[in-house]
């Protein structure tokens, strides 16, 4: 075979499965370029004795770089054992690696239980990694095991991925009931710590790791296995894959115990940047700004009128989190005026602050300082929310219940456009006043009351007035300035969260 053509079949099978069919069992073929990085990860950690085992192992993008070691690979996909066995591969077989899982299962010796042992003098775990250099286990001569590759991920139970033509479906499979959850990858973790693996080096998501509720689900395994080095890519880098990017982690796990506090101070690599990413160093909205509806026996009326549908995530902010005046109070988040600023800031967020991979997994950052201590900051927001949200009867300017007018901030900007001295707010090309630029928004837009008025042409200095004309299309230019004013603050603001 052609090697064109070989790698096409090696790194690209799924690419023409539909798609439904691939998300079902988070089913993507990894790049070539990936394979390299996880091999130049896991190299340096095996030895002579290392058995080579995928139990996802595809159509063995990773096991050919092992060919000098006894290798074990197994895949649900009939084709994929075919073309695993047409490559020489002997140890190869249909299988559910997620069922009656055990090491006997693949002709590996049972490990004796390894009991630790404490290290005198240090009885306390605080937050470093127990690395097998400073935990003690109880040495067997066995197998040293080795799992690399690119299991399967989907949750399935995802509320974004529920409907359209690519919705994840819950797959059919039988899994053992230990390593059941709603997440196949998080279920093959939990089968390699079953199978006592000496070094594991896989793919999956950094979402695994950085959320709290997840990195609690993965159970045993943080009991059992740290991270050593964890490299960060984009999950764009899957030809195949067409949803909002995330992501992914090749992440190296060695024998010993993390937890949570360890993974938040984690220098994660990122490919292709010289920077870091350090989830401590990332000031978030969690603790500070509302996500989900309220609970039971909480007030869920707003006094605006106004609500936001539920959010996870920063990619869950920028694909659903509209502003909305209906009322479902399952998935709507309910906003009083007093944190009206803090929902036109996520509002601003989602139409400015570009998809990124890096942090599309996380809660939407924020600098808590600029929102309550910089009033200009927190007006910019509201102005362009306001502006960008007119076909809500609750933001519209033609609309005296509006919060415009209930609310007091038509007198409030009125006031603050002829105090406005301070134009070091912005920090690019024109200096704005952003309460004038509301104001003939107003004006133009507004009730007649707020109108221009044609029998006065001369200002109080004795210059002519512009033209209506003239006024709205220089307000359409304010308007466009202060919306690059806000899509610079976010490019700035993700540059201070890197390491």
């Amino acid at each position: 075979m052609k090697t064109k053509a070989k790698d096409d079949i090696i790194y690209n099978f799924t690419r023409d499965l539909p798609d439904r069919e691939k998300s079902r069992y988070g089913r993507y073929y990894t790049p070539k370029i990936i394979v390299g990085r996880l091999m130049g990860t896991v190299l340096p950690y095996i030895k002579k004795e290392s058995i080579i085992m995928d139990i996802a192992a595809g159509c063995g993008a990773f096991l050919q770089n092992f060919r000098d070691y006894r290798i074990i690979a197994r895949d649900m996909d009939i084709e994929a054992v075919e073309h695993l066995k047409s490559m020489g591969f002997e140890d190869v077989d249909i299988d559910n690696s997620l069922l009656n899982v055990n090491r006997s299962k693949y002709g590996l010796t049972e490990k004796e239980d390894k009991g630790k042992s404490e290290i005198e003098g240090d009885n306390e775990y605080n937050g470093n990694p127990r690395s097998e250099g400073e935990q003690q286990y109880k040495k067997k001569k066995g197998e040293h095991l080795v799992i690399v590759g690119n299991p399967p991920y989907n949750d399935w139970t995802s509320k974004n991925k529920k409907i359209g033509k690519n919705a994840k479906e819950k797959p059919e499979l039988d899994i053992d009931a230990d390593l059941k959850t709603r997440d196949l990858g998080i279920s093959f973790l939990r089968a390699f710590c079953k199978l006592d693996a000496d070094v594991i080096c896989v793919l999956h998501p950094l979402s695994y790791l950085i959320k709290e509720s997840n990195f609690r689900r993965i159970g045993e395994f943080t009991d059992k296995y740290y991270l050593k080095k964890g490299e960060i890519f984009s999950s764009r880098e899957f030809s195949d894959t067409q949803q909002t990017p995330f992501p992914i982690l090749i992440a190296l796990y060695l024998k010993g115990e993390m937890n949570y506090e360890y993974i938040r101070n984690f220098d994660f690599d990122i490919y292709d940047n010289h920077n870091k990413m350090r989830i401590a160093n990332m000031e978030t909205i969690d603790g500070y700004i509302r996500k989900y509806p309220p609970k039971k026996g909480e007030r869920r009326e707003s006094d605006t009128g106004l609500y936001m549908y539920n959010i996870r995530d920063t990619n869950s902010l920028i694909t659903s989190g509209n502003l909305t005046d209906k009322v479902d109070y399952s998935c709507h988040i309910t906003i009083d005026f007093k944190d009206f600023y803090k929902y036109a800031y996520l509002n601003c967020m989602k139409r400015y602050f570009e998809k990124d991979f890096l942090l599309g997994n996380l809660s939407p950052i924020v600098s808590k300082k600029d929102l309550e201590e910089n009033e200009y900051i927190r007006d910019i927001f509201i102005i362009d929310t306001i502006i960008n949200n007119q076909k809500l009867a609750t933001l519209n300017v033609n609309n005296k219940d509006s919060i415009v007018y209930k609310f007091g901030l038509l007198d409030e900007y009125a006031h603050k456009m002829n105090d406005f001295s301070d134009p070091s707010v912005f920090d690019f090309g024109p200096r704005l006043n952003p309460y004038r630029v509301f104001m003939d928004f107003v004006r133009l837009n507004g009730s007649d009351s707020f109108s221009f008025s044609p029998e006065f042409p001369f200002n109080e200095d004795g210059e002519k007035k512009k033209t209506i004309e003239e006024i709205n299309e220089q307000n359409r230019e304010d308007i466009e300035s202060l919306r690059i004013y806000i899509k610079s603050y976010f490019i700035e603001l993700k540059k201070k969260m890197l390491v």
